[in-house]
């Protein structure tokens, strides 16, 4: 299964860069057994880093100089392992991580006309275009951030 983290500090709480050093580099060696086929890192204003190797290959100091941090290790369920694959993903306006499982992916492929490589871009294609998770089949947890809504994180869990 998939680990996600992150943080959101807020300007003017001062935790400094060793401190933010410190939490990065333990929560991606944390993480790095729930996932192992990839890793990803969106920070605002940085964009996406993602990489096939060890988490702890993530850019721990760049996380550790950013406010806003959002990260996955992934464990393929569904879809290659690939860069391209590895989330956090930017769908719309919608930019997530999910730990889990949607179980009627392919389904919701044909019934959406959508052609999703990896089961969790349906949460997130769901959330931009304002749809119910109703129809989706499956668990997990998610966090995600509407696009230019800085320091506005959720996160699910179902």
């Amino acid at each position: 299964m998939c680990g996600i983290f992150g943080w959101d500090f807020k300007p003017g709480k001062d935790v400094s860069y060793s401190r933010r050093l410190i939490i990065a580099t333990v929560l991606a060696q944390s993480n790095e057994r729930r996932g192992g086929d990839s890793w990803g890192v969106y920070i605002p204003d940085k964009g996406f880093k993602r990489g096939l190797d060890n988490a702890v290959c993530m850019p721990l100091t760049e996380m550790a100089k950013a406010n806003t941090v959002m990260c996955h290790t992934r464990k393929a369920t569904s879809g290659a392992k690939t860069k391209k694959n590895a989330h956090p993903f930017e769908i719309g306006d919608i930019i997530g991580a999910h730990n889990g499982i949607i179980s009627n992916h392919d389904e919701l492929n044909k019934k959406y006309s959508r052609d999703f490589d990896v089961d969790s871009m349906h949460l997130f294609a769901h959330l931009n275009e304002g749809k119910s998770f109703d129809d989706i089949r499956g668990y997990g947890a998610i966090e995600y951030i509407k696009n230019g809504e800085r320091g506005r994180f959720h996160v699910e869990v179902a």
